[in-house]
């Protein structure tokens, strides 16, 4: 499913006016190597003053600007004022108020797509577009959930039978067959003793447990097993401490 690059853009002028309209990748300011979905929406700004909002130097073009905020999964909107090249990040906590940094007329502002998924981070869009993932290799349960964190993201979880099914796609493309251990976002702590999601809530609805899991008292993690290609790849519960492949997802608007 191929998807357009659009921001949004605010012209911020002396008399608080703002005129917002989409820039289409095609038109050569935003870079157009990279896709998100095509939903875009209008800022208005009542006044020229921002908090929060971090300078880049030595920037001469909005889409060099706008790299920057790509790279940068706190980075919530751009600041770019063509005439004077001044470029400024804007993180998801800034806001317009009586203090802060002055802009001046003509000033910019692109505000980033809100299902924006990182490729720049390695993530992907699944075959059928829902799911914006990353594949990582031989990390434990903990490290692996903490480098999804890092990029804003997390430990696929799988509430639905057709996530499943996405999941299971993206295993069987990350790996020739054979026997397959990966982890997701579910875990099992010794002193809850129920299973649940990386973030917290419960595991209700769809289950795909293979036979004779959830037999041990100790705390354990999820993993999609199989151990010969001809098996179905299901869930199981395996050490937290154990290096597998994991699956790293951004939650999307």
């Amino acid at each position: 499913m191929q998807r357009r690059l659009q921001w949004t853009i605010v012209t911020v002028d002396v008399l608080s006016c703002s005129k917002a309209f989409e820039l289409d990748s095609s038109k050569d300011m935003i870079s157009a190597t990279t896709s998100v979905r095509s939903t875009a929406f209008t800022l208005a700004f009542t006044n020229l003053m921002f908090n929060g909002l971090v300078p880049i130097d030595d920037v001469v073009s909005v889409s060099k600007c706008s790299m920057y905020c790509l790279q940068d999964m706190g980075c919530l909107a751009i600041f770019y004022n063509n005439m004077e090249k001044k470029c400024y990040l804007a993180p998801k906590q800034y806001q317009s108020g009586a203090a802060g940094l002055s802009l001046k007329q003509g000033t910019m502002v692109y505000h980033r797509n809100p299902d924006f998924c990182p490729i720049l981070y390695g993530y992907q869009w699944s075959s059928d577009g829902s799911t914006c993932y990353r594949y990582g290799d031989h990390l434990t349960w903990n490290e692996a959930s903490a480098a999804c964190q890092e990029q804003g993201g997390r430990l696929m979880q799988v509430e639905t039978a057709h996530k499943n099914s996405v999941i299971v796609e993206i295993i069987e493309d990350n790996n020739a067959g054979g026997m397959l251990f990966v982890f997701f976002g579910m875990v099992d702590y010794e002193s809850e003793g129920t299973p649940r999601w990386a973030d917290g809530s419960q595991i209700s609805g769809y289950e795909n447990w293979a036979p004779g899991s959830q037999d041990s008292a100790q705390e354990e993690c999820g993993i999609y097993h199989r151990k010969n290609p001809s098996q179905e790849l299901q869930w199981e519960d395996q050490y937290c401490a154990a290096n597998y492949d994991y699956i790293c997802e951004v939650v999307l608007d």
